[in-house]
């Protein structure tokens, strides 16, 4: 096969055993049972081999219609296609990788496949593929955090790219804030939230405010002068620049009030996963270390910053502090 010129001799013979791997799979009965542990770290450690061949910094995006790109689909499409997930997350149906209904499939289950091999993969990537992993735990621990807020006396909260808000559909109808403001561009992500809450008899206020990030540092008027005891963004950094992402972070700030919280999530991507992303899903971020956190709330007047990671290491969890 005629080979692109950047791309490595030990990521074409990679992609040759994990086809290898997934055809014996396709055709043996083990596809007609949820993977095992063992099946799960095999792939894992193709994956990882991948990973390393191209250079270990995701270098190789396999962007859509590139050479790369032709190539994966050639050697792995045909397998990992038969997965709903996967080729809702590759296809984009909404605009963009991360909109509110993939991350349901994420956070629950994905609509079962057509094909033994795309259930065996759907159930792969949703049980152990680690940024998957950690979205639920990034929703589990958001959930937690607002409980131990309720209790200190926090009323009023905020929630910036809510998309469907899974933290507080967990949550159900077990605390009573004051008002829960929902911030979203997608009118359809923010129905979809304000009325499963109120199906699930979520106590508190629900106020849903349809608008751009663009628009809310410009001004934020729509969302009102009083402020908010925690203020939180668990998928929208991941997609935003430095420059972006600390004006972002100053608006945010004026809006919590004194003694609140103010909470950012956002990946790191020194992990094999990252290959992944964006071979298999297309899925592009902006990924940030600790130290790259910090400094979105380095400038900040009051605050008191603490990073924090879920259980993968993949998730960078921000909480600023605002003095009393």
């Amino acid at each position: 096969m005629k080979t692109t010129h950047h791309i490595p001799k030990e990521c074409y013979e990679g992609l040759a055993t994990l086809s290898d791997w997934l055809g014996l799979l396709e055709r043996s009965s083990a596809v007609n049972r949820p993977p095992s542990l063992e099946e799960s770290d095999t792939l894992a450690a193709l994956f990882e081999r991948l990973w390393v061949a191209t250079g270990m910094d995701a270098s190789l995006g396999l962007a859509r219609s590139t050479p790369d790109q032709h190539l994966f689909r050639e050697k792995l499409g045909r397998y990992f296609y038969q997965s709903m997930h996967l080729e809702r997350c590759f296809e984009k149906p909404r605009g963009y990788a991360g909109d509110y209904l993939m991350m349901e499939g994420v956070c629950h289950k994905p609509q079962d496949a057509a094909t033994p091999m795309g259930r065996w993969l759907d159930l792969w990537f949703h049980d152990y593929f680690p940024p998957f992993v950690s979205v639920r735990n990034r929703r589990n621990m958001v959930a937690g955090i607002l409980s131990d807020e309720h209790s200190r006396g926090a009323k009023r909260v905020l929630n910036v790219a809510c998309g469907s808000a899974p933290e507080l559909a967990l949550l159900g109808n077990r605390l009573r804030f004051a008002e829960v403001a929902l911030l979203d561009q997608d009118a359809e992500a923010l129905a979809f939230a304000k009325s499963r809450l109120d199906n699930d008899g979520s106590p508190s206020t629900i106020r849903t405010i349809c608008t751009s990030i663009r628009q809310l540092v410009e001004s934020t008027d729509d969302v009102g002068s009083a402020q908010f005891d925690v203020v939180y963004s668990m998928g929208l950094y991941d997609y935003l620049s430095l420059s972006q992402a600390r004006k972002l972070t100053s608006t945010l700030w004026r809006l919590v009030a004194p003694g609140g919280l103010l909470m950012v999530g956002n990946f790191q991507g020194h992990h094999w996963a990252r290959y992944v992303m964006e071979a298999v899903m297309e899925w592009f971020l902006i990924y940030r270390d600790d130290d790259d956190m910090k400094l979105l709330g380095s400038s900040l007047p009051g605050a008191h910053l603490n990073v924090i990671q879920d259980m993968t290491g993949l998730l960078h969890l921000l909480q600023i502090r605002k003095d009393g």
